[in-house]
């Protein structure tokens, strides 16, 4: 049964229009940093063994609902997609996401409780940049929390051709905490101030004009941007196995943080 779902996981993302290396990218370019590549090159054989088990996904909101209290969550499909695709064939990927992000949560934990913000904001950079300090996107995102440009600089971090702090994490992370703030402040609402961050204030007003003023993450998201469509299903979905990885054999692979020089 097994085989069978990880041969049609695949084939459910091309018949959404969407080849699997397009939502997979974040997490393909963390699994080709120099660190993840010598650390599963020691691994070898053995990285991908233990006990695989499928992902209960019947009652996948209310579950939501209990792991992230503090944020909105949705389910839907493509939650259940990328639920199923990181918890079974690239469960590896999901390992090594989970093996970074316990090195990244204590200093992301510290730093919202500091500024006074949604303790489950923590799991956002594992959908937007799958934990890679180093990730960089086509439309000039950088960094944990891939701000752009424009947004590094109003919050105070240097972007030159020889630094881009928008790469330095704890940085970064500080400059990311002030304008969710800000953007809370402006939306009053944290399922809007998480799509706005994700995607920009413009691509919210873009969708709500296309959906009659909705407000929440199902109807909007679809209507983002392509590069940013599979961000918020994503992080329903890592929220999800990250809770439950224990019980589904997703032991974390511990790779230790890179140095800046290290390129993908």
């Amino acid at each position: 049964m097994r085989g069978v779902r990880s041969f049609l996981l695949p084939l459910a993302l091309l018949y959404m229009g969407v080849a699997p290396a397009q939502v997979t990218w974040r997490t393909d370019s963390l699994m080709n940093t120099w660190p993840v590549r010598q650390h599963m090159a020691e691994l070898g054989s053995t990285a991908g063994r233990g006990v695989v088990r499928a992902v209960d996904t019947r009652n996948l909101y209310d579950d939501l609902k209990r792991e992230a209290p503090s944020i909105p969550v949705f389910a839907d499909s493509n939650v259940v997609l990328y639920a199923d695709l990181y918890g079974e064939p690239l469960r590896d990927h999901f390992r090594v996401l989970l093996g970074v992000s316990e090195v990244y949560f204590l200093m992301i934990e510290k730093e919202l409780v500091r500024q006074g913000l949604p303790a489950d904001l923590k799991y956002l950079p594992m959908a937007l940049s799958a934990m890679n300090s180093l990730a960089g996107s086509t439309n000039g995102r950088a960094g944990l929390w891939m701000l752009t440009y424009p947004v590094a600089l109003r919050y105070g971090l240097q972007v030159t051709a020889a630094v881009d702090e928008r790469h330095d994490d704890v940085k970064s992370t500080m400059a990311a905490g002030r304008y969710l703030m800000d953007l809370h402040a402006r939306y009053k609402d944290w399922g809007l101030t998480i799509m706005a961050f994700t995607c920009g204030p413009a691509n919210i007003t873009r969708a709500q004009q296309r959906t009659g003023g909705a407000t929440d993450y199902r109807t909007l998201y679809p209507h983002f941007t392509e590069e940013e469509q599979e961000v918020l299903p994503q992080l329903m979905a890592f929220i999800h196995l990250s809770a439950q990885a224990e019980r589904l054999g997703l032991e974390p692979i511990a790779v230790l943080p890179w140095e800046p020089a290290d390129t993908l």
